[in-house]
């Protein structure tokens, strides 16, 4: 039996929770979790084999992503697989108010460039699918210095705008609490703000906090 079929029959065991497990220095998903993940939380997706997807992430960042699978209430079993005395062991599980209901085989795959380098030879329709997810993901910008750019607008890559919210949260708790006062808050995000203040952010500022001009 394979690594991917090992996950496939803990997906089928615990229906609609992402599963993941651990492998050599990274934890991995694959298929419809893996396409999931990618799409929910980022993580970059490759081919486990023909047609199905795999994300991974190195095993000491286990608890920041499982924090972002949290944030976005989706249930999840994290096992730690131990090749050598070949025991799975559960160590993380979080009931959220989602699951993952993707159902149908095909969306095991995220049509990407890797997906055709998995076929022998060249497929015109996959080739086809790959270039629309393409046009699709250039018209959001090409990724330069923590921001998405095109012809028409500069705007902060999903990654730096999590990381900004989460900061934001955090010292509004901080200040409610009367840990620190508004003035103090303000010097934790002066690297932030500059770097917002070029970007076409403006509903994303207005939710957050007011900056003057």
């Amino acid at each position: 039996m394979s690594f991917g079929k090992m996950l496939e029959l803990l997906q089928n065991k615990d229906k609609g929770k992402i599963i993941i497990v651990s492998s050599g220095s990274f934890y991995i998903s694959i298929g419809k979790d893996a396409v999931l993940l990618h799409k929910e939380i980022g993580l970059k997706a490759n081919c486990m084999e023909k047609e199905i997807c795999k994300v991974g992430f190195p095993l000491n960042s286990l608890e920041k992503y499982t924090k972002l699978i949290e944030e976005k209430k989706y249930s999840y079993i994290v096992y730690n697989f131990d090749s050598k005395i070949e025991k799975l062991e559960k160590i993380k599980e979080y009931q959220g108010k989602k699951e993952n209901n993707i159902k149908e085989e095909n969306l095991n795959c995220y049509i990407c460039k890797n997906t055709i380098k998995m076929y022998k030879k060249h497929d015109k329709y996959i080739q086809a699918v790959a270039n629309l997810y393409e046009e699709e993901e250039n018209k959001q910008g090409v990724n330069f210095c923590g921001y998405k750019i095109n012809e028409y607008r500069l705007k902060i890559r999903d990654k730096g705008k999590r990381k900004l919210k989460q900061k934001v949260k955090k010292l509004k708790k901080e200040i409610k609490a009367g840990k620190i006062t508004s003035k103090e808050a303000k010097k934790y995000l002066v690297g932030h703000i500059g770097y917002i203040r070029i970007a076409n952010v403006n509903n994303l500022t207005k939710k957050m906090f007011y900056i003057e001009k």
